[in-house]
């Protein structure tokens, strides 16, 4: 499945912020909130997020850039990562990153936050790209410059709606992202989202973008109104209006021992289960993370969230919006749960 990246905004920054912002519309980035008291506070929520998500890169900015650094010397991440005036030095790290993690670093030199000498030793330390610029530790201008966008783009990632043929035009383009940004935007009221979903030129190459958004951005919904906003955003993807992965065929072992195969169906009625713990095989409800499937070609069985990853398969729960394809949890908002 075609994913997006993932961003780690700073202790002054938020994940509403203009870098996060900006990711999210060009690239369709997940943009999470997590705790920024310490480092040891921001880890475990950073590690859920980043293997949930499975990004295409990790742009850390600041503290955000500490957190992409220790996943990076945990050995949980080692793929395309952009730091932003990290500071990972500062909050104790060595500054070393691994040779065959690809990676760009930026750093402004009019910085009084971050001394930029720790992105250039962590630059030295791998043989990654730095990048230093006019600026300071907000690295204002690097979005409009083009260099957080040359960053990505040495990296292999390509912004929303690039095509290798031929270009979009300006207009066009705009247009569609600007829908993106409206869609996601926790400012936008319900009456404008009802609008926006009737909107017909909106591009399938979005869809990563809205999973992202409901992966980071609305991960926790407050309210009720959070609750049907994150649903608005849910509802744009007709074909995954399920709650499970019907008629596959698998297996299970639960908690007791008990050995469950069959398929994946109901015929109680769906207010018998919590779709985001559980999936019913053959009407008996099983936690999901014990459900293996049995691929068509004879293999081994597959863990049920691995396989549905593996398919591109994104499944959505349709009283909330929450993505129940990713992770196991108890409670819907959606029900009250």
């Amino acid at each position: 499945m075609h994913t997006t990246p993932l961003f780690f905004h700073g202790r002054e920054g938020s994940n509403r912020g203009n870098k996060a912002r900006w990711l999210a519309r060009e690239y369709g980035a997940c943009t999470p909130t997590y705790d920024t008291e310490s480092l040891d506070a921001a880890m475990p929520r950073a590690r859920r997020v980043l293997k949930q998500h499975r990004p295409s890169v990790v742009v850390g900015s600041s503290f955000g850039g500490a957190v992409l650094l220790k996943l990076i010397q945990e050995g949980l991440w080692d793929g395309p990562s952009v730091f932003l005036a990290q500071a990972g030095v500062k909050f104790g790290l060595e500054a070393t990153l691994p040779t065959h993690v690809p990676a760009v670093v930026i750093h402004g030199t009019r910085d009084t936050i971050v001394d930029p000498q720790d992105s250039r030793t962590l630059a030295e330390s791998s043989g990654a790209q730095l990048v230093e610029v006019d600026d300071d530790h907000r690295l204002g201008s690097i979005r409009a410059s083009g260099v957080l966008g040359g960053a990505l783009q040495s990296l292999g990632i390509r912004p929303l709606l690039y095509r290798s043929d031929d270009v979009l035009p300006f207009e066009e383009r705009a247009e569609i992202l600007d829908w993106l940004e409206a869609v996601i935007s926790p400012d936008t009221t319900l009456e404008q989202r009802r609008e926006l979903g009737a909107w017909k030129h909106r591009s399938r190459r979005l869809e990563p973008a809205l999973v992202a958004a409901l992966r980071g951005l609305w991960r926790h919904p407050k309210n009720d109104e959070e609750v049907k906003a994150r649903r608005s955003i849910f509802e744009l993807f007709s074909n995954s209006m399920v709650q499970a992965p019907y008629n596959l065929e698998v297996r299970a072992v639960d908690d007791a021992g008990e050995l469950h195969l069959g398929t994946i169906k109901t015929t109680y009625g769906t207010s018998l289960y919590d779709f985001h713990y559980e999936w019913p095989i053959d009407g008996m409800g099983v936690r999901k993370d014990l459900i293996e499937v049995f691929p068509p070609d004879g293999g081994p069985a597959v863990p049920i969230l691995d396989w549905l990853r593996k398919e591109g398969r994104v499944i959505f729960c349709y009283r909330c919006g929450g993505i129940l394809s990713d992770r196991v949890e108890r409670g819907c908002p959606g029900r009250g749960l």
